[in-house]
């Protein structure tokens, strides 16, 4: 028996990201890998300082967050692990239950990704927020911010910017050095 013969397009694959490897390689992402919980690393930068939230794997330390939402329940992670669960709590799980829809991380995955290649700000969803400060009245700070901001560098992938703050360190520390000479 032979294999169906495919007429046309067997099937289309839908791009989700990018995840970049070093400045010359990358690995695109479909829709589905998103969907499955280690397929790789994945952040956002939290809503009220912008810091890029780094999981437990990169070379930066990581630091408390706190998954916030409309009603002011709160999910607190310390020590992130890159795959979008806060305090016990996956991040597109919740974002599915506060639009209305069952307790599902891909229904939340689909949600956000609805007509909307990067899944961040999507049209009409209500998506839960993420701070490193915790404020006394959760809803008034909820209100009050932005929604969160995928982090380009997965919390992981930094690459060389740790080594980009010496050489500043460094060219200061020479300029400091001919002036003192002058």
């Amino acid at each position: 028996m032979s294999p169906p013969k495919h007429r046309g397009r067997v099937g289309r694959r839908k791009i989700f990201g990018i995840i970049f490897l070093s400045q010359t390689r990358f690995l695109l992402l479909s829709h589905n890998q998103l969907k499955q919980k280690d397929m790789g690393f994945f952040s956002w930068n939290t809503c009220d300082t912008g810091e890029s939230i780094a999981n437990a794997y990169s070379t930066r330390p990581t630091f408390p967050v706190h998954m916030i939402t409309p009603d002011g329940r709160v999910f607190t992670e310390e020590n992130y692990e890159g795959y979008g669960e806060f305090g016990g709590k996956d991040f597109h799980e919740l974002l599915a239950e506060l639009n209305g829809l069952e307790s599902d991380r891909d229904a939340g995955i689909d949600l956000t990704f609805k007509n909307n290649p990067s899944g961040d700000n999507t049209p009409g969803v209500i998506y839960p927020k993420l701070v490193e400060c915790l404020e006394d009245d959760v809803v008034t700070q909820y209100n009050n911010l932005p929604n969160p901001e995928s982090c380009e560098a997965q919390g992981y992938f930094y690459g060389d910017d740790e080594e980009e703050e010496e050489d500043e360190w460094e060219e200061e520390e020479w300029e400091e050095e001919e002036d003192d000479e002058e």
